[in-house]
């Protein structure tokens, strides 16, 4: 069975433009690109949307999604094990996730298709990472990588949350001794993502990796200076930047800011963006990248920090991330440019299924 998408407005991630074209689906794969006015199968459904815009399914780089439910108290917040002891086997945050969370459907709206998810801050030695898909009935059908990384706490929110807990205080240097023992008894993980805004913070994940010689990816780290952001460059590491759009509620937060993604980018660091859901919702995700537009990220940057180049830094380049022959049929069409405010999305597929239709939601 072909279903082919036929929009003068296909996003070629190559190029950094869009072409007409015709893209034929079979299947959870692209089968084809094939040009605007080309002849298709016998029994080919087509999906003519004239002008609107055809990409890549955004991937949320590092979101909550389906471990802390939105619209839910404390029976949905699955995403923090308060526990802190070192001794404790890995968690798996896929083991958290739950596939009816409303914030799914919410991220099929909005053009958001995969997400890597991570536990949540609250917590210095977190969980194993997944990266799942956005549709699915079990968390078997969604994952595309069970266990990808592991996620780490730096700063304010672990110390906060385990003061609450304890009722005694959490040091930074308790922190790292913390995180030494952890790596010291169950090994290093091939890919680490630590939470960090403040400098302070930054500086103990350089120097944790430079002792334990893991594969970095700094999440947030807005309060990085010009040193620190030329050593993760150095080092080979990622940075995960965002969210932008959120309340100032604590100190380490005052440096958030959109430019921060063009210099991170004019560095050369591999970049995403991300929601860091529910910090700012999922839907959320192309607001972000439209405040980085507007306070100088180039547009072509900021969707490839939506699509390709998440991609690449969570290992599925292969599979997702552009509309590319071969790669899974991840795709969301727009009904104008997906960086302006006013455009919304029409149709959402995932691995060739469509997910979403917006005009029978609105019936």
């Amino acid at each position: 069975m072909y279903t082919a998408i036929r929009s003068t407005h296909v996003y070629d991630s190559d190029l950094a433009a869009y072409q007409a074209k015709t893209i034929l689906l079979q299947g959870p794969s692209i089968e084809a690109l094939l040009p605007y006015h080309a002849s298709l199968p016998d029994n080919c459904v087509v999906i003519d949307v004239g002008d609107h815009y055809v990409l890549p399914g955004f991937i949320d780089g590092f979101s909550q999604i389906g471990a802390k439910e939105i619209g839910i108290r404390w029976e949905g917040e699955d995403e923090t094990e308060t526990a802190q002891s070192d001794d404790l086997a890995p968690y798996r945050i896929i083991d958290s996730i739950y596939p009816f969370d409303a914030a799914f459907k919410e991220a099929l709206a909005n053009g958001v298709t995969v997400s890597h998810v991570a536990s949540g801050p609250g917590s210095v030695i977190g969980a194993q990472t997944a990266i799942v898909k956005h549709d699915g009935v079990t968390v078997d059908e969604m994952a595309v990588t069970p266990s990808f990384g592991h996620a780490f706490s730096l700063g304010d929110i672990p110390k906060r949350t385990f003061k609450q807990q304890t009722n005694q205080p959490l040091t930074r240097m308790g922190i790292a001794a913390s995180l030494r023992r952890y790596f010291d008894k169950h090994g290093t993980p091939a890919n680490v993502f630590i939470r960090a805004y403040h400098g302070t913070d930054i500086d103990t994940a350089l120097l944790l990796q430079e002792e334990y010689a893991f594969t970095l990816t700094l999440v947030h780290g807005t309060g990085a200076n010009g040193r620190q952001l030329n050593e993760l460059k150095q080092r080979g590491a990622s940075l995960f930047a965002g969210p932008m759009f959120q309340a100032r509620e604590r100190h380490e937060q005052q440096t958030l800011c959109p430019s921060f993604h063009k210099e991170v980018v004019l560095l050369g660091i591999p970049h995403a963006i991300i929601s860091d859901h529910p910090t700012t919702s999922v839907r959320n995700l192309k607001l972000e990248a439209a405040l980085a537009v507007r306070e100088g990220l180039d547009e072509k940057h900021a969707l490839n920090a939506l699509t390709l180049a998440t991609a690449e830094c969570l290992g599925i380049s292969d599979k997702t991330g552009s509309i590319t022959a071969g790669k899974q049929a991840d795709i969301a069409i727009w009904n104008g440019d997906p960086l302006s405010l006013t455009s919304s999305v029409t149709h959402t597929f995932v691995s060739g299924k469509l997910c979403y239709e917006k005009e029978k939601e609105q019936r």
